[in-house]
């Protein structure tokens, strides 16, 4: 991807006047910036994300804020609103996480630490060791290389809002990958959302205050978000609705758990339950197979118990899978 062999198309990109091309900055040109695929981001996307932070500017200096605005670089620092490279405060907001982590861990005097941030739509985690946060070279997001480096982070699908369904055929439970995000958001916030989420699970299991969320500036719809999960989730399965909100919180949480212990000690754990999920975008991106998939799981498990056996010392022990 690299814009060697396309010098023509980058230098007909160049001509083109930045204001007539609805840009509100000054674009970064070729020369500055060697790879194409973070032109279009930083050509298009970056100038929206501008004309948003200066509105913040502009407010921020009507109640005597008398600074620029800054914003974090995706390797850490700040950086002003006018960077010509604005693209480079990619995945701003979980880097200021683990910046922040890190100062806290400072002043605790703790040199190693895993940091972790859920949200509607993914876990976010950074592992600090030594003091120190590893910088990744050369991240992949949505499936793309960037020569972009980050602070080192992971993340999985295991948000608030990961959407919940019930398999028609084998009566599981599946836990995304898609998410109701914050636009409609889970059905508890009342803005149209109609699948079941994670996020409905805790409001009713008591962990969220309806009354009280965000401050109060959000009620959330509790008898909605219950009655949703009685038909679509409790009734399919038949079980207490109760019950079930609280094994998908479980499972969700473990999942989460594994994946931090498995980064924080640089060692591979498999979690069969949410492989298909970490390897997923869209429903049906993978074809499970007869029963759902559950045979070959079950093969898998197997498989994967046994060869762990072997490792250790022998006891004569095997493991012995479906038929």
């Amino acid at each position: 991807m690299l814009d060697v062999p396309f010098r023509s198309s980058e230098r007909a990109v160049d001509r083109v006047d930045d204001r007539e091309a609805g840009f509100d900055h000054r674009r970064a040109r070729g020369r500055d910036r060697p790879l194409s695929n973070l032109r279009i981001p930083d050509d298009a996307a970056t100038s929206r994300g501008r004309r948003q932070l200066r509105g913040i500017e502009d407010v921020s200096k009507k109640y005597g804020f008398k600074y620029g605005v800054q914003t974090l670089l995706s390797f850490g620092g700040l950086t002003s609103i006018d960077h010509p490279r604005l693209h480079e405060t990619l995945v701003s907001g979980p880097v200021g996480g683990v910046s922040g982590g890190r100062y806290i861990c400072s002043l605790l005097g703790i040199e190693n630490a895993i940091l972790t941030d859920m949200g509607g739509t993914s876990f976010d985690m950074g592992v600090i060791t030594a003091g120190s946060i590893p910088i990744e070279p050369e991240p992949v997001l949505a499936r793309f290389k960037l020569n972009l480096p980050t602070l080192g982070m992971e993340s999985i699908g295991a948000g608030s809002g990961t959407i919940i369904k019930i398999d028609p055929q084998s009566g599981k439970i599946q836990l995304g990958p898609e998410s109701a995000g914050s636009t409609p958001g889970p059905i508890c916030f009342d803005r149209g959302g109609i699948e079941p989420t994670v996020c409905d699970c805790d409001l009713i299991l008591g962990y969220l205050n309806p009354d009280n969320f965000l401050g109060g500036r959000l009620k959330l719809n509790k008898p909605k978000a219950l009655e949703a999960l009685v038909e679509k989730v409790a009734q399919p399965l038949g079980v207490d609705v109760y019950a079930a909100a609280e094994g998908i919180v479980a499972v969700e949480m473990e999942a989460a758990a594994l994946y931090a212990f498995a980064q924080a000690r640089a060692k591979p754990v498999v979690c069969f339950a949410h492989v298909t999920n970490r390897m997923g975008s869209v429903e049906h991106d993978f074809e499970k197979g007869d029963h759902a998939g559950s045979r070959d799981a079950l093969r898998l498990i197997v498989a994967a118990a046994n060869a762990w056996l072997t490792r250790r010392p022998r006891t004569g022990a095997e493991v012995r899978g479906p038929g």
